[in-house]
């Protein structure tokens, strides 16, 4: 199920390139409008696709609707579920009940605290100020300060051209962070991260009401990353 914008386009085409090198086969693909308030049609067409899986490519509120109808046309009890891009707030919205047993990825997830000291920093602060444990969004921006941060002392200075020297070159110096090492590629200036791969825990496995998912996997982001030359970028001059 894909939503039909440039998000859960191009999401659709890197999962449908990497599923089928590994050996997955797609027997039906159901294209709904952003926003779409009843998915029944495309629901009913998965339901009696046969498959096994059901890769649900909507993100936001209409990750929840959709994942809320597919339950009530009996998609999830005959189905996996794999969610390419877990929503921030997918797991709370939908409860456990729905979640458990789901495939994912995001971000961060904040258990990370238990693999890496800068991640156990992060989601104690984070936790002792707003009393809930910080989900992607709040990642992204503690991440890209820190980064900035970290950069400027390497070059020791704030000059913009200086760092984005320093930032393509960190390959060879890669960033110890809240997810493990990082580096920023050169051709595009993407970052090469780790990805978190989750799994919905049972409602009775949960530990706390934020312990929803369990970390499966720390996938090295090279390994997914597509090739610096998929979209036609090519990077300007420095100024």
């Amino acid at each position: 199920l894909a939503p039909d914008y440039t998000y859960g386009q191009t999401v659709y085409e890197s999962f449908a390139k990497f599923a089928k090198e590994a050996g997955w086969t797609q027997v039906l693909k159901e294209t709904v409008p952003l926003g779409t308030a009843d998915y029944s049609s495309a629901l009913l067409n998965i339901a009696n696709s046969g498959a096994d899986v059901f890769v649900n490519i909507c993100f936001g509120a209409d990750a929840v609707a959709s994942t809320k109808q597919a339950e009530q046309f009996g998609v999830l009890s005959s189905m996996k579920l794999v969610v390419p891009n877990l929503s921030s707030f997918q797991d709370k919205e939908l409860g456990a009940e729905l979640m458990q047993g789901v495939y994912g990825s995001c971000d961060f997830w904040w258990t990370l605290e238990d693999r890496y000291p800068l991640a156990k920093t992060f989601v104690a602060s984070f936790l002792e100020k707003n009393k809930y444990h910080p989900r992607w969004g709040a990642h992204i921006a503690y991440m890209q300060t820190y980064l900035w941060a970290l950069t400027a002392e390497r070059v020791g200075g704030f000059n913009p051209v200086d760092m984005i020297k320093a930032m393509e070159a960190s390959k060879s110096q890669p960033y110890n962070s809240t997810i493990g090492k990082v580096y920023y590629r050169a051709e595009d200036h993407q970052m090469v991260r780790p990805i978190p791969i989750l799994k919905g825990k049972t409602p009775g496995a949960m530990k706390g009401p934020e312990d929803f998912y369990e970390i499966v996997d720390v996938v090295e982001g090279e390994s997914v990353m597509n090739a610096p030359d998929l979209f036609g970028c090519k990077l300007g001059p420095y100024t």
